[in-house]
């Protein structure tokens, strides 16, 4: 994994790169997890956000909460427009902007199962990453 920046409040970096792509690190409990929409555009994907969250309803029975929830970006000390952390803004309009509105996140664990599912031609490459 490649580190951009670290994070002054922890030990965590800010953010992390993935050829190319850049993930914001949201700091839950000492833990790195990372939004729906960053994910989707490190494994290649388009409406990165949606098919991430397509791939998650349909497998929704095998995630735990150790690996996925939502969550209110305010409360993670995220008071920027959600373009900045990874929304995928073909969602609803009055989403745009709006810290408080829930954001599914996913620990690397998450990310991992995400990336089991995925059918890109960076998702091997991403499977090995996030297990570094």
């Amino acid at each position: 994994m490649s580190n951009r920046t670290q994070n002054p409040s922890t030990n965590l970096p800010a953010v992390l790169c993935f050829e190319g792509a850049e993930l914001k690190i949201i700091d839950r409990d000492g833990l790195p997890w990372i939004t729906s929409g960053d994910l989707g555009r490190a494994l290649g994907y388009k409406r990165c956000g949606n098919q991430v969250a397509s791939i998650y309803r349909q497998h929704a029975h095998e995630f735990c909460g150790a690996m996925t929830t939502t969550i209110a970006l305010r409360d993670f000390g995220v008071d920027t427009a959600l373009k900045g952390v990874g929304v995928d803004f073909n969602a609803d309009s009055a989403q745009r902007g709006n810290p408080n509105v829930p954001v599914r996140i996913f620990s690397p664990r998450g990310a991992h199962l995400i990336a089991m599912f995925a059918r890109t031609a960076k998702a091997t490459a991403f499977r090995r990453w996030v297990l570094d």
